[in-house]
């Protein structure tokens, strides 16, 4: 029920009631004046109890009445269908005692008995539609009820007089309702009038307080002009500083941006000759803290590390290079010197990881204005080199000083990248074996291919080709050829099928359109179980939008291909993630198992129990001596891999027991 029609019920129901009491009176005192004004008639009882019958009806509808008006308006508008109910109730019953009453006593009334009792039928039915013209229904029912029946029983009847007399009351009926109608209709037309002012009355109100808002808005608004009309001067003088300070620095951090830093130092080394060491700074593994811990987090971070920087001794001036660089300078003289200050921002860094809640650290290069030139490009681009070969080759010290000969290792860089792209093509590259045992039956439970490159009469390691293998767009072919010669040599040698064959796989062969058709095609034709084949994973899986990488991990998962997570620990996955992927194995960094008195023993229990709870197993890599071989069984550790065991093999073999470990497999048991 809408709000209108529910105000409507509720001005019907008032009408009614308030306008009942006099009805009720009256017929009171009409029935008692039909009653005993003839107590002659031959059914003075029967109307004796029908008088007992509509009066008990009338005391019961006063009660009503009376009732009703002892309620709060907020009751009975609120329960108005159900007064109005009640209220039709009453007032049909009264109208059908009424005209019960005529019809069945017309046949036993005198002439003088039956004019009067017309008369006063009629009387009532001329004056209900008004206190009942709320109620078009009840306004013309009951008028109708009241005068009908014993009209229609004297238009019937062998009396002339009383054919007439039912006729009139007939024809009186009919004006009744023609009467009724206009009466109901002006009532309710009134009622909608009275209940539209009131909308519009509240609408008008409504719009009072609108407007005086609005004034109110307005006459703030004019004060706030006022106000900024005569600061106006000063927040363009304000705004003129911000822009000149935007211009100068970076809006994240608030450090000098690149362009400033440059002019600083070319005008730092042109005033004078102390040497000026320039250290360039790039975070480790930043994109990995942006990708899994959200940006916000990575720009906390930087600007965390800017305060840093600002506070370091020796006033320097400090620049954010760009994304996770950032550059400085300051009077210094000798490598030591140097070092030293870059040891102790990477500690300052260090001891920010209970702020952050996992470490930071940074590759530090460092060039120096009296050693490597005057030219502020030119220094920068030295300490960026320096800072590229800590990153790469250097990383246990705490950063590495410029010298001429990393230009030519660059080159170097280039000179293998040029080699690689042919090293399939001249069978330079090559596979070897590495088991991984199984404690508790003392086999080997798998084969982990490792590829080697014999470039020029010497062994490049996989830690210097592969990465430039992927800057190069390299690694698919190099995987695929992995792929391919690993499955050959198994066919060839390991025909025990519970014998599993692990292939390292690069993220961004992962990330290529065919690889999934391409691996299967490849397992088609060698019909090598895909049971068998088990992809080790980095954790750079995470990083880097990793759910687009879920159709590929769950076609490969749901034709049979298992999946490791490799080197577990070293990156910034969580279990969460690891929980998304189909990963069977985890497989741990070898930096664990040779910390088992600090950090890294109690990483590989937590990373145990983990494991257990999502049904996974977990390798150990690194086992290089019986300490550690022992520890690894007494955390219930099943397989285990490193070079206590086995060193990687030119070839698998399906029988391979190295002394040491089937002598401490029979210990176990």
């Amino acid at each position: 029920m809408t709000n209108n029609n529910s105000h409507s019920v509720a001005d019907v129901a008032d009408l009614l009631y308030r306008n009942s009491i006099g009805g009720i009176v009256i017929c009171m005192i009409a029935s008692s004046a039909l009653v005993f004004a003839f107590p002659a008639s031959i059914i003075f009882e029967q109307k004796m109890f029908w008088w007992g019958i509509i009066n008990l009806l009338m005391g019961l509808r006063l009660l009503e009445v009376v009732y009703w008006h002892f309620q709060t308006p907020a009751k009975r508008s609120s329960n108005a269908e159900h007064w109005l109910f009640r209220f039709r109730t009453g007032a049909i019953l009264t109208a059908l005692c009424w005209g019960l009453f005529g019809a069945f006593s017309m046949p036993w009334l005198g002439d003088v008995e039956f004019v009067t009792t017309v008369i006063i039928l009629s009387a009532l039915a001329g004056a209900a539609p008004t206190p009942l013209s709320a109620d078009r229904f009840l306004a013309l029912f009951y008028s109708c009820a009241l005068i009908l029946p014993i009209s229609v029983m004297g238009l019937f009847d062998l009396e002339y007089m009383r054919q007439v007399l039912g006729g009139m009351g007939v024809f009186f009926a009919l004006t009744m309702v023609f009467n009724g109608l206009k009466i109901t209709g002006f009532t309710k037309h009134a009622i909608y009038l009275k209940n539209h002012n009131q909308k519009l009355l509240q609408q008008v109100s409504l719009d009072k307080q609108e407007l005086a808002l609005k004034n109110d808005a307005l006459a703030k608004s004019n004060q706030e002009i006022i106000k900024a009309k005569d600061g106006l001067a000063e927040e363009v003088a304000r705004q003129t500083e911000d822009l000149r300070f935007l211009s100068e620095h970076d809006g994240l951090t608030g450090l000098f941006n690149r362009a400033a830093f440059l002019s600083r130092l070319q005008m730092a080394l042109s005033a004078c000759s102390a040497s000026r060491a320039i250290l360039f700074i790039d975070l480790n593994k930043f994109k990995g803290i942006n990708d899994t811990q959200g940006h916000d987090t990575g720009d906390e971070v930087l600007k965390k590390i800017a305060s840093i920087l600002q506070e370091l001794p020796g006033d320097p001036v400090c620049c954010r290079w760009g994304g996770d660089e950032f550059v400085l300078f300051l009077t210094m003289e000798t490598n030591d010197v140097a070092l030293q200050y870059a040891d102790l921002i990477n500690m300052l860094l260090k001891n920010q990881q209970p702020t952050f809640g996992f470490e930071v650290s940074a590759a530090i290069g460092i060039a120096f204005s009296n050693r490597h030139g005057q030219d502020a490009d030119a220094l920068i681009r030295r300490a960026d080199i320096a800072m590229f070969v800590h990153k790469r080759k250097l990383y246990g010290k705490a950063a590495v000083v410029f010298e001429p000969h990393y230009l030519s290792e660059l080159e170097y860089k280039e000179y293998l990248r040029n080699g690689l792209a042919q090293a399939i093509q001249n069978d330079e590259l090559f596979l070897v074996f590495q088991p991984v045992f199984n404690l508790h039956s003392g086999k080997v439970s798998g084969y982990e291919a490792l590829v080697r490159w014999h470039f020029k009469q010497q062994v490049i390691e996989p830690e210097e080709f592969i990465p430039l293998a992927e800057q190069s767009h390299l690694i698919c072919n190099i995987g695929f050829w992995v792929l391919e010669r690993a499955i050959k040599a198994m066919q060839e040698h390991v025909a025990d099928e519970s014998i599993v064959l692990a292939v390292n796989v690069s993220v961004l062969q992962l990330k290529t359109n065919d690889f999934a058709k391409n691996l299967l095609q490849i397992l088609k034709t060698t019909q090598f179980p895909a049971s068998r084949l088990q992809l080790e994973i980095t954790e750079s899986v995470f990083c880097d939008e990793p759910e687009n990488l879920m159709e590929t991990f769950s076609l490969l998962s749901l034709k049979g291909v298992r999946f490791c997570l490799d080197d577990f620990g070293t990156g910034y996955s969580s279990m969460v993630q690891l929980q998304a992927f189909p990963f069977s194995t985890i497989k741990l960094d070898k930096c664990f198992i040779s910390d088992l008195e600090g950090a890294g023993g109690a990483i590989i229990r937590s990373v145990v129990m983990l494991a257990g709870e999502l049904n996974m197993n977990v390798v150990v890599e690194g086992v290089e001596n019986k300490r550690q071989l022992d520890w690894v069984h007494d955390q219930g550790i099943n397989t285990i891999q490193g070079y206590f065991c086995a060193k990687p093999m030119s070839k698998p073999a399906a029988d391979f027991k190295p002394a040491l470990v089937f002598e401490q497999f029979q210990s176990f048991h």
